[in-house]
């Protein structure tokens, strides 16, 4: 089983935050979220991959697994209901993930989980 990265990925979003000039609060938001989303991925599918793109406005990390995905009659809980999981942790990941970050990208399947999370130099540019 490979980390894909995922362990150290949280760091390197936040020293790039600092470096783009988000505020300490925003970068460490970003950096939460990510966390949040790579310990998922660990924990749910055992590995994965994270990769960290940027513009001059916004930092996209996108984290995939090729795990069983999220079943589609658990997505809604799964991914909305604070303390749900299927695995034997408190199931406040994605609930905190919503919370840290300006956008959220999920796709999952039976062939695995990509999620992209957005943050943005200005949040009042999200729509």
């Amino acid at each position: 089983a490979s980390d894909g990265g995922l362990r150290v990925i949280p760091n390197a979003v936040r020293y790039l935050a600092i470096s783009m000039t988000f505020s300490e609060t925003r970068g460490a938001d970003l950096m939460t979220a990510v966390s949040e989303a790579a310990m998922n991925t660990l924990i749910h599918a055992r590995e994965g991959r994270g990769w960290i793109c940027t513009d001059a406005n916004t930092i996209q990390v996108w984290i995939v697994d090729h795990g069983d995905g999220i079943a589609m009659e658990n997505l809604p809980r799964a991914t909305l209901v604070r303390g749900y999981s299927t695995a034997s942790t408190l199931g406040h990941g994605f609930k905190m993930i919503i919370g840290t970050t300006d956008r959220i990208h999920l796709l999952t399947s039976t062939f695995g989980t990509t999620i992209v999370i957005e943050h943005l130099l200005d949040p009042h540019t999200a729509d």
